[in-house]
């Protein structure tokens, strides 16, 4: 809903799901945070990569970050060798049930967020901006309290520009290397 409005995806690492001959596909989920809507979204997106030939790009940002993590908890682990060799990158932004630094918490109806998997086949990227306030809760790279609070107070704004960041830019800082996943984090 949020990326129709805002076009977030299409924007999103400069127009990385829709250059060089990408073409992008938008998940159709229910608005529901309970874990039942989440466990409907992941079983559409488990779906739409079965019905979609070819490589593919897994790109989703805040919730579906966290949709495309709870598919790597539910699917990814047993996917079967050709679909992870179509599967080309993973690369989630924003994602607070990120494992290193996520704010994590619970569903709207009290079920505990699971961290996204690091032990699946596929190679992840799992991006952040510095300020994101859901997916670098613990404010790493800088402390916290060295945040001007203005800055801080707009970390909720962080969370949803990912327009003009990469995970590819020289100015990251790769926080943590855990199995097959990466955790960076941009400056700005």
């Amino acid at each position: 809903m949020v990326d129709q409005l805002l076009g977030i995806m299409r924007k999103a690492l400069r127009g990385f799901a829709t250059s060089n001959g990408r073409v992008q596909k938008r998940l159709p989920v229910g608005l529901s945070l309970t874990s039942s809507g989440m466990a409907a979204a992941v079983d559409n997106l488990n779906a739409m990569i079965l019905g979609t030939p070819g490589p593919i790009y897994l790109l989703g940002h805040s919730r579906g970050a966290q949709i495309i993590g709870d598919w790597l908890a539910t699917y990814g682990r047993t996917a079967p060798p050709d679909l992870i060799a179509r599967i080309v990158t993973v690369i989630l932004l924003g994602n607070p049930q990120r494992a290193v630094g996520g704010r994590g918490g619970t569903s709207a109806d009290g079920k505990k967020l699971i961290p996204t998997p690091s032990d699946t086949p596929f190679e992840v990227i799992d991006f952040c901006r510095r300020a994101d306030g859901w997916a670098n809760a613990d404010g790493w790279w800088v402390k916290p309290w060295a945040i001007p609070t203005k800055q801080v107070s707009r970390s909720n704004t962080a969370h949803l520009f990912y327009a003009n960041v990469s995970p590819f830019d020289a100015g990251n800082l790769t926080r943590a290397r855990v199995g097959r996943t990466t955790y960076m984090v941009s400056p700005v």
